[in-house]
């Protein structure tokens, strides 16, 4: 069979290295011309056709595979066969990924939005890195194959590149997001090649991240001297229309309906200077509109005089004494009435309240405050002992000042 050619492609940049993604995303609604796997027969849907996150396609990790690696044919490459043989062709056992990666070639035949198959953990969720939330492989998370029987520098350096790139592109934390395959499914050691060297691996993937959001910290401050009317942050109203991939795309990735998004990166000279995804009311990420899109589509968000003046005269009302403010290193503990960690979001396990104090680790997120269900919340970091002070491992959850209570 003729090898795939991609339907688009786009560039991965970070600092000197640059990566091109081979977009070829099996179609919705594709179907089995055989007998794949006990799950997939004849007839049978090839992939899950499902959003990941119960329907919201939102991302909450990102997990981690090896593959063998093969003899390509001549003219390709493992990457292109790999996804070749997941489909059309249907050899893949009924294994279907995010990504394959192999050396500098990337092939992606999922959009980071969907479900796959990849986790050997069907439907279910498990605890999650993050105290107090649970997990699926399939349902919540990207597959990134990385094709190596044994190590090889420029594979896994292109994989630490993509998997830095979705971690910011999708708003993930390569301390609590990323996930190895046999965390969902122990009798399967996998990644096999990057277990014994997870931390190293680990690391490289964390040295791509902060060389990439550090990039884009020093661009939003340019563009905050030179783009007066939209900043990082700023909650405006999207009309609307195509959305883009990257800020220098040739063309459309997909279009959007009207909504009320963030703006979560700028790029003041490009041709799609904003990238926003879409909020809900409370400020919380929700599905919509999410990648670059251009300027003439967003718009301030419109408020009332009287709503504004409503708003101040609430602020002056709050005691001085009632506004707490929570500095990175505080201890503190979680008030014992509290339900979930902010209106609408995972309830807080009776051991969270009861055993230990924390550390708080972050009060902002990329120089602004982290508003979840329309509260102010800070990083609950590493557990310490009521007694005596020993810190433990990080419970990495966010939660509302109001829950909180500072410890001496």
């Amino acid at each position: 069979m003729a090898f795939l050619t991609p339907d688009s492609v786009y560039t991965i940049k970070i600092g000197e290295e640059t990566r091109t993604v081979n977009v070829k995303i099996i179609p919705d609604g594709a179907t089995a011309e055989k007998n794949i796997a006990s799950y997939i027969q004849k007839g049978d849907l090839v992939k899950p056709n499902r959003k990941l996150s119960d329907g919201s396609g939102i991302p909450r990790g990102i997990t981690v595979h090896n593959t063998n690696d093969i003899v390509a044919a001549t003219g390709t490459n493992p990457a292109e066969q790999y996804a070749r043989a997941t489909y059309p062709n249907g050899n893949m056992n009924g294994v279907v990924v995010h990504y394959w990666v192999w050396e500098n070639e990337i092939w992606q035949q999922l959009s980071d939005n969907e479900q796959g198959w990849h986790a050997a953990d069907g439907k279910s969720r498990t605890e999650s890195h993050i105290a107090g939330k649970e997990i699926g492989g399939n349902v919540d998370t990207i597959a990134v194959e990385i094709i190596q029987s044994e190590r090889n520098e420029k594979t896994e350096k292109t994989a630490a590149i993509l998997i830095a790139y979705l971690l910011d592109k999708h708003g993930l934390s390569p301390e609590t997001d990323i996930y190895t395959h046999n965390y969902f499914y122990s009798n399967k050691y996998c990644p096999s090649v990057l277990l014994p060297v997870w931390n190293e691996f680990s690391n490289e993937i964390k040295s791509f991240y902060n060389a990439l959001t550090s990039l884009q910290e020093n661009t939003s401050e340019e563009d905050k001297e030179t783009n007066k009317e939209f900043s990082v942050g700023d909650i405006v109203n999207f009309n609307g229309g195509n959305v883009y991939v990257s800020s220098t795309a040739s063309s459309a990735a997909g279009n959007s309906k009207a909504c009320t998004a963030k703006i979560t990166l700028t790029a003041s000279s490009a041709a799609h200077p904003l990238h926003l995804r879409a909020v809900n009311e409370n400020g919380d990420f929700v599905s919509g509109v999410y990648g670059w899109v251009d300027g003439s589509t967003v718009k301030p968000r419109e408020t009332t005089s009287s709503t504004s003046k409503e708003e101040e005269n609430v602020e002056e009302k709050i005691p001085e004494t009632e506004q707490k403010a929570f500095a990175a290193g505080d201890i503190v503990s979680v008030k014992s009435d509290s339900v979930e960690y902010y209106p609408g979001g995972v309830k807080i396990p009776s051991w969270v309240k009861t055993d230990y104090f924390y550390e708080i680790s972050q009060v902002t997120y990329r120089g602004q405050k982290m508003i979840k269900g329309g509260k102010e919340c800070v990083l609950l970091g590493r557990k310490v002992d009521k007694n005596t002070g020993e810190k433990y491992s990080s419970i990495n959850s966010w939660i509302s000042t109001e829950l909180i209570n500072a410890e001496k």
